[in-house]
């Protein structure tokens, strides 16, 4: 009897789905492209696909769903799972997963280190010193004197595991943190919305993408932000109306962004392209190579309770 198939769109070693060893056989890129639909349509005509293994970014569609009557489980190597159609999936009976804790050291780290590049100027500097015009120019003096963390308040919005894990890190700075999230906690550190942005220095973003936190971040948010706050997003790209940042740094109200995502990705405001107050990252906040072996492990895991007909250890929905 052959084995079901499961077709992982992002290259990855074996080893990444040893979960699966002996339960399905495992299909994906051998080189550094990914499958997209039309590729997995053409191989579901040759082998039934019971399982899909997708990054977060990759959304799937009903269409691409009604070409795979045999699927039974998409994992997405992710936390955010707003590609996958959950109410759509239980219909079918096709189990939705997401790895929500393989990337949340990753995540909070690449945060921090954003934080910090933004303020102390840390990407200004490395371009400037890349042209040439320091050796040039010399000394300049108070041109770099960027702003220290010890004793700046930083407002998290959002307030998961993730969030939780910036926290201990921008506490080890000296950093003062207070928090937004839905639901009260007894947490003396938590603020409303209006509250936690009229108090921060910093503003970091780590909502996921939903219809309640799509432009979250708008004109009336970064009003309310304090002159000279320095903004961060690594959640999703719509959550923040990027047109409204742009305006909120030309005025000169914002005195930086951070942003490791974008509202059109990978498309970027060309206005931004241009500011010297603003870090540009390319979505890399999970991206270590730890992180993304355990997501895939997990990813892998997910798959193997579905095809053993048991409920996904990362499952997002439920049907009878």
């Amino acid at each position: 009897m052959s084995l079901p198939f499961v077709v992982a769109l992002a290259p990855a070693a074996p080893e990444s789905f040893a979960p699966l060893a002996g339960l399905a056989e495992v299909r994906f890129p051998g080189d550094s492209t990914q499958f997209g639909e039309e590729q997995i349509r053409r191989f579901q005509k040759e082998h039934p696909v019971s399982g899909l293994i997708v990054p977060g970014e990759f959304p799937i569609v009903p269409a691409l769903l009604e070409d795979l009557p045999d699927l039974q489980v998409i994992a997405n190597t992710a936390a955010g799972y707003n590609n996958l159609p959950l109410a759509e999936l239980s219909r079918r009976r096709i189990w939705g997963t997401n790895t929500p804790d393989a990337f949340t050291a990753a995540t909070a780290d690449a945060t921090l280190g954003l934080i910090l590049a933004l303020a102390r100027g840390i990407a200004a500097g490395d371009a400037y010193v890349r042209t040439g015009r320091w050796e040039q120019e010399g000394p300049q003096g108070d041109r770099w004197s960027g702003m220290g963390l010890s004793g700046k308040t930083l407002g998290i919005i959002g307030f998961g595991k993730i969030g939780q894990a910036v926290a201990r890190r921008a506490e080890a700075f000296g950093m003062t943190v207070i928090f937004h999230r839905r639901g009260a906690t007894g947490d003396s550190r938590q603020r409303d919305f209006a509250r936690l942005l009229e108090e921060s220095d910093v503003v970091v973003v780590l909502v996921p993408l939903s219809a309640e936190t799509r432009h979250l971040i708008d004109a009336r948010a970064f009003d309310l932000m304090r002159p000279g706050t320095r903004f961060v997003n690594v959640s999703r790209g719509p959550v923040v109306n990027e047109q409204d940042l742009v305006d909120a740094l030309q005025s000169g109200r914002l005195a930086g962004a951070a942003l490791d995502v974008f509202e059109a990705e990978p498309k970027v405001h060309p206005a931004l392209l241009g500011m010297k107050q603003v870090v540009l990252t390319p979505h890399l906040g999970g991206a270590t190579r730890e992180a993304r072996h355990q997501a895939r492990i997990e990813a892998a895991t997910n798959v193997a309770a579905a095809l053993l007909g048991r409920r996904p250890p990362g499952a997002l929905n439920q049907f009878d």
